[in-house]
């Protein structure tokens, strides 16, 4: 079995159809884990989630725009209404960061989510250890304490950790921070048209859902492809 991780895919089926035959993963054999977002941003949230679900051995990673499409999917827009950390949260923050696309391809409505798309988003794990030490999250975590007793809304939406690395990555670029061996991550959006390796993590998210690329890597050799950008793949879209 090959272990594949994927980067945040954001409704951009195109993407993850050239992923999956340029790595040549074996859907029914080989592990694919996804740091999250399947949703929101590129049309085709529908068509990728169904993609994932052909899967065998799947670890899908809930991202925060995955918590959004959960809350939508369980009670609608005109119920949908609660607080965090970060201060109330509307349907309307969704629905300007990609969550317009996501509604439309399932019709506009909550009521159209396949049952197996719904139960994918509301039983992904926050975080996934493998049997190497290898911890995979969307956001990242405080790693001065367990991940077990981190705030579920900090897996989703940390940025200090990723930030924290790419500091420590100039003084010295090979030393092991956390207790785990490696960590995987998305949802801080990179600039660079590879994933970025401070350290011992990985920042797979190279904008798929904006104007980048769909990162696949194998986990274990560190080969990675990717798809074309998405101003070829989806030229009349502008992504998030």
């Amino acid at each position: 079995m090959k272990k594949f991780v994927l980067g945040d895919i954001h409704g951009n089926f195109k993407a993850f159809q050239q992923c999956i035959k340029l790595s040549k993963i074996n859907k029914d054999n080989d592990l694919l884990i996804v740091v999250g977002d399947v949703v929101d941003g590129l049309p085709q949230t529908r068509e990728c989630i169904e993609e994932l679900l052909t899967f065998k051995h799947l670890i899908f990673i809930k991202g925060n725009h995955d918590k959004w499409f959960e809350i939508w999917g369980k009670v609608g827009i005109k119920k949908w209404c609660w607080a965090n950390k970060w201060g109330q949260q509307k349907p309307s923050l969704w629905i300007k960061q990609g969550g317009q696309a996501t509604m439309k391809s399932y019709g506009g409505h909550h009521t159209n989510i396949p049952k197996s798309h719904l139960d994918l988003i509301i039983n992904a794990p926050l975080y996934y250890i493998d049997d190497e030490n290898r911890v995979f999250v969307h956001g990242g975590f405080d790693w001065h304490k367990p991940i077990e007793k981190e705030e579920p809304d900090n897996l989703m939406w940390d940025r200090d950790l990723f930030a924290f690395m790419e500091k420590q990555h100039s003084k010295t670029s090979e030393k092991i921070y956390t207790q785990y061996k490696e960590i995987y991550i998305g949802h801080t959006q990179i600039q660079a048209p590879y994933p970025l390796h401070y350290c011992n993590l990985w920042n797979m998210d190279t904008a798929a859902g904006w104007n980048g690329s769909l990162t696949i890597m194998d986990i274990d050799s560190k080969e990675f492809w990717q798809s074309d950008l998405v101003g070829k793949l989806y030229p009349i879209y502008m992504g998030r």
